[in-house]
């Protein structure tokens, strides 16, 4: 039985969603000097994203059943641009040596449309994998709960690569979270204190 609308757009009723990481950044300094931020200001394209994520090929993407566990799966790749951890639902402006520069922190809004469109082309999924590295790997820790919404009551595993929940430096954390409008998990109360919580 196929689960998915659009066939030609569908490999099987398996999705892999993947976040690409690349760092972080809150300030600045961080965004335009340290450039802590790897891919913020990366021209993305149809190309460029297709070649990122063919540089995945390996265990994880690999299209041969004797190789990879995902051979059929939906594998989605999700580019990496808003210094966010994938979380962020804001417009910042910095201020810098060359005058204010704008950042679309805006890593939580992209991760709704990409679900929204994932879930009508495939509405029933038999099992999801939400997955990423680094900042990617964070992102996943942070969005686990809006892959759980957006298909209620599918399973909904993590395969998260460096990007462990430990705690940002206490003032670090606090300028993330105002830069980003970082958008936790609801019913966490505690989560603005830092990720252990």
């Amino acid at each position: 039985e196929s689960r998915c609308v659009g066939a030609a757009l569908c490999r099987s009723a398996r999705v892999l969603l993947y976040l690409q990481g690349g760092g972080a950044c809150w300030d600045a300094a961080t965004c335009f000097a340290l450039r802590s931020a790897s891919h913020l200001e990366d021209t993305l394209d149809a190309d460029t994203v297709l070649a990122e994520a063919r540089s995945l090929d390996g265990y994880l993407t690999s299209r041969d059943p004797d190789v990879g566990p995902f051979a059929d799966a939906n594998i989605v790749y999700v580019p990496y641009c808003t210094g966010d951890l994938h979380s962020g639902s804001n417009v910042q402006t910095y201020m810098t040596a060359t005058g204010p520069r704008d950042v679309h922190h805006v890593g939580a809004d992209n991760t709704d449309l990409i679900l929204a469109r994932l879930v009508a082309t495939v509405p029933s999924p038999s099992r999801v994998w939400l997955a990423g590295a680094s900042a990617g790997g964070f992102g996943v820790a942070l969005n686990f709960w809006r892959a759980r919404a957006a298909w209620p009551g599918r399973r909904v595993d993590v395969l998260d690569d460096s990007g462990p929940t430990i705690d940002q430096v206490p003032m670090y954390w606090t300028l993330a979270l105002a830069a980003w409008d970082l958008q936790l998990p609801p019913g966490c109360d505690t989560c603005a204190n830092g990720y252990s919580e």
